[in-house]
């Protein structure tokens, strides 16, 4: 399956000991292809997603929303991409439209 277009998140690891607190991000990405849209750990069926939303939060940052069949997921990324949110919108509207 070919990869139609990815963005960029981050994930907070948060670790805490005895002595200090530590942040750490790892950089990922999610991934739509033609049927699924995936993260490093899950994988969503483009037939299960009812859409994809953002809430923009500072000045270039933001959330994802993943609003799936059974329940929403939220992914953290320092920069919002317009044209990713409407691919995959498009791209559910299209398959929703095939059925």
């Amino acid at each position: 399956m070919e990869l139609i277009v990815k963005h960029p998140y981050i994930k907070v690891i948060r670790e805490v000991t005895k002595l200090e607190k530590k942040e750490i991000k790892e950089n990922r990405e999610l991934k739509l292809y033609e049927n699924k849209l995936t993260t490093r750990h899950r994988e969503f069926s483009i037939d299960d997603l009812i859409k994809v939303a953002t809430r923009k939060i500072g000045e270039t940052g933001g959330l994802i929303f993943i609003h799936t069949e059974s329940g929403i997921f939220t992914y953290t990324v320092e920069k919002i991409d317009e044209k990713f949110i409407h691919t995959v919108n498009n791209l559910i509207r299209k398959r929703k439209n095939e059925s």
